[in-house]
């Protein structure tokens, strides 16, 4: 009769130990995708970060075109009124 609960503890043990084993497995696998997981957002987090930068970068640069173009247009528009001045003056007007 020993020898059954003794054969039956063995088993017991056993049966432990491989859970344990499988349970670290299982363990070191989660740690190793949560660790691909951590380097896929860090990776998508600078990607996102760089493409933000170039569109400011190409947002600042269309302000300053715009800006360029408002003082060229304000430039024109002064010259043209200093003309029709000029031609109205002469005109007798």
């Amino acid at each position: 009769m020993q020898t059954v609960f003794e054969d039956a503890r063995q088993r017991s043990v056993e049966m432990h130990d491989m859970f344990c084993t499988i349970e670290n497995n299982t363990c070191g696998m989660l740690n190793e995708v949560e660790h691909r997981i951590n380097e896929r957002e860090s990776h998508l987090m600078s990607e996102i970060e760089s493409r933000t930068l170039r569109q400011q970068e190409a947002i600042q640069a269309c302000q300053e075109s715009l800006r360029t173009q408002v003082t060229v247009m304000q430039a024109q528009a002064t010259r043209q009124q200093e003309n029709m001045g000029k031609n109205d003056a002469n005109s007798g007007h």
